[in-house]
């Protein structure tokens, strides 16, 4: 009998590109949204957790957007709306250390960077029986496909075909000016208490 691999989003958290992978710092606490600044460097870390108690191997964690709910896009180096983006401060397909809280089991963390292609792990990415991961995705939101106040989703797939499940999903909302960026995350604090409260 074929032992088939399961995965779920089991937690994100996004962060400021101003730093390694131990020195950059964090947006909000984990599991909460956050307001992002157009054509400026950001990072989201993804926790993926084994769920059917089978080894899954050479896995690639495909990162995709979804724009005010329109539905999900690939991120590459040249999509719309979100883009891969060059970190100056962690070289792309980096090892990631076990940062996130969520998971159990097996932390496997290597090639678990991406800065290019929106796609972080490949042929050593394996994930033990009820094992996790995490993947950390370099990107920018770029001002010719958004307009303020547009909320941008993110999630992990496993070579461009959805997780089996998805616990949390992060929603970013979209801001020209830091002015307005005050506003936006006073508006994520609003959407995660009411996020909760359901």
């Amino acid at each position: 009998m074929t032992c088939t691999a399961a995965f779920n989003q089991k937690a994100y958290r996004g962060r400021n590109d101003d730093g390694s992978e131990t020195t950059a710092t964090w947006k909000a606490a984990q599991n909460t949204n956050w307001a992002q600044l157009r054509d400026t460097n950001f990072r989201v870390r993804f926790e993926i957790q084994e769920t059917a108690a089978c080894a899954g191997n050479n896995k690639v964690w495909q990162l995709q957007y979804n724009r005010n709910a329109a539905g999900w896009n690939t991120v590459n180096a040249s999509s719309n709306v979100v883009r891969s983006s060059a970190s100056p401060n962690l070289a792309d397909a980096a090892n990631l250390t076990d940062q996130l809280t969520v998971g159990t089991g097996t932390f496997i963390g290597l090639t678990g960077f991406d800065e290019v292609d929106g796609a972080a792990g490949g042929n050593s990415m394996d994930v033990a029986a009820s094992g996790h991961s995490e993947a950390e995705f370099s990107v920018q939101i770029r001002s010719a496909d958004v307009a303020d106040g547009d909320t941008i989703q993110l999630r992990v797939t496993d070579a461009g075909t959805a997780l089996a499940a998805y616990d949390v999903t992060p929603t970013v909302t979209v801001f020209a000016s830091p002015e307005l960026l005050g506003q936006g995350s006073l508006l994520a604090a609003r959407q995660m208490q009411q996020h909760l409260a359901t």
